[in-house]
């Protein structure tokens, strides 16, 4: 009697046994092939990400050169995407959004085959989109004039020279275009000069009322752009790259000579200090300063594009100008 209740009971226990040893090759199919699959996904979506931003550097300049660039991007991460995984598209008038679809199908996996699941298909995606910002930090205190009625974006040329800040002969009844960024009467010398050494370190938006310091600036200005740019001075060759379509943008944001500058509508009979208001900024790099004692001239060349990292806001992408680049999925 005792023998045939201990069989029973061991044939229970072997399958109990069997449902525990499946369960556990469950938990492992789980916690195996889960890490597999995650950690496959984690990796095409960093991938993915900073290939949407690679390729959205280019924009809106080129859609084929951002496709272009996505893809080498993939590449280089080990992950191979077609042209089928790049969409580009525009929020606005410009092509300015690029979205990257890349995809792994059948992965293997190790233990879930036990549960009659021998593959599995991951993929993520990712969207960037560049943009024009309406605010930023760093400005130097110069001007950049557009006349009346002319469209900011489209005004300035790549590659060509401008004054920034003008000197006797130039300036007209005391006004120099010499900025004061806070906006009000007697920002003074110092604060003039260390602004151009340092950048103003206030946000600024478009649509914010700034002015004009009174008188030349002159020594101020020399001894802050000195200050400023060091004692090697690098031609606008060396500090942009060129594209095919004819455009320049920074290389390298590492250089005293790269400024951003408001841009302002020209004034008409100016007197000394005046209050302007901010309608654009604008990427230039400084190319030379000449004259002394009060006829201190500041010129820089004009960048078509340059990309800048700021948390203010931000609207669709102009044609040229400052550009932010940000993930919007």
């Amino acid at each position: 009697m005792f023998k045939k209740h201990f069989s029973g009971q061991s044939g229970q226990v072997v399958v109990i046994v069997a449902i525990l040893i499946i369960s556990l090759f469950g938990m492992a199919a789980y916690v195996v092939d889960v890490g597999v699959i995650y950690e496959t996904r984690r990796h095409l979506q960093t991938t993915a990400d900073a290939a949407a931003l690679a390729g959205a550097q280019n924009l809106p300049e080129s859609s084929d050169t951002a496709v272009a660039k996505a893809i080498e991007y993939a590449a280089s991460h080990n992950v191979v995407i077609t042209e089928d995984d790049v969409v580009i598209s525009a929020s606005g008038s410009l092509p300015d959004t690029i979205k990257v679809t890349p995809s792994i199908p059948d992965i293997k996996l190790y233990f879930a085959p036990i549960l009659g699941h021998n593959t599995a298909n991951v993929g993520a995606t990712a969207t960037a989109r560049v943009y024009t910002p309406t605010g930023t930090a760093d400005l130097v205190p110069f001007g950049a004039l557009v006349p009346e009625g002319e469209d900011p974006y489209n005004y300035f040329v790549g590659g060509q020279e401008y004054i920034v800040k003008f000197g006797g002969g130039h300036g007209e009844n005391g006004n120099f275009y010499a900025m004061d960024l806070d906006g009000f009467q007697g920002g003074g010398a110092h604060d003039y000069e260390d602004r151009i050494r340092d950048g103003y370190q206030e946000y600024l938006e478009v649509g914010d009322i700034i002015a004009t310091e009174t008188g030349n600036m002159s020594n101020p200005t020399k001894r802050g752009v000195d200050d400023r740019v060091g004692s090697t001075w690098y031609s606008f060759d060396d500090l942009t790259d060129i594209d095919a379509q004819g455009n320049y943008s920074l290389k390298t944001p590492k250089t005293g000579q790269f400024v951003m500058v408001p841009v302002i509508y020209e004034l008409i009979n100016p007197h000394g200090w005046e209050e302007i208001e901010i309608i654009a900024f604008a990427p230039f790099i400084i190319t030379r300063t000449t004259g002394q004692g009060n006829n201190s001239i500041v010129y820089c060349k004009f960048i078509d594009k340059a990309l800048i990292v700021t948390e203010g806001g931000v609207t669709t992408v102009e044609p040229t100008g400052l550009r932010v680049i940000r993930l919007v999925e």
